[in-house]
Parts: structure tokens; sequence; C-alpha cells
């Protein structure tokens, strides 16, 4: 399999493409078509999904 690209940036606002009734799409699933927003009921096998990163770094004073 070739070396797949990088994820786009997170879409939260993006439904899951894998069905409407799920729940909220948390990061991307690669498969041979691309990547693809999935939620975490649709996440796939290990290594097939980067979730969105959320920086829970406090803001600095």
């Amino acid at each position: 399999m070739p070396d797949r690209p990088t994820p786009p940036a997170p879409a939260p606002a993006t439904p899951c493409a894998y069905g409407t009734a799920c729940g909220p799409s948390t990061g991307w699933r690669w498969s041979a078509a691309g990547w693809a927003r999935a939620c975490d009921a649709h996440r796939g096998r290990r290594g097939q999904f980067v979730p969105d990163v959320v920086n829970t770094t406090p803001a600095s004073r």
C-alpha cells in the first residue's frame, strides 16, 4: 500500500460520512477512496482513524 497523505485539518462541523444518526464526527478515517470524516462508531480498524486534536494546554496568563 502506498503512503497515505496527511489528513486534512479538523472539521468538527462536518457530519460523519458513514451515517447521519451515529453522532458527530470526531476525526478522519482513511480508506482506499481517501480521507472521510467519521464518528467514534465508524473509526475502522487500528491505524485507519486519526482523531481531531483538541488543545488542552491552559491559556497563559
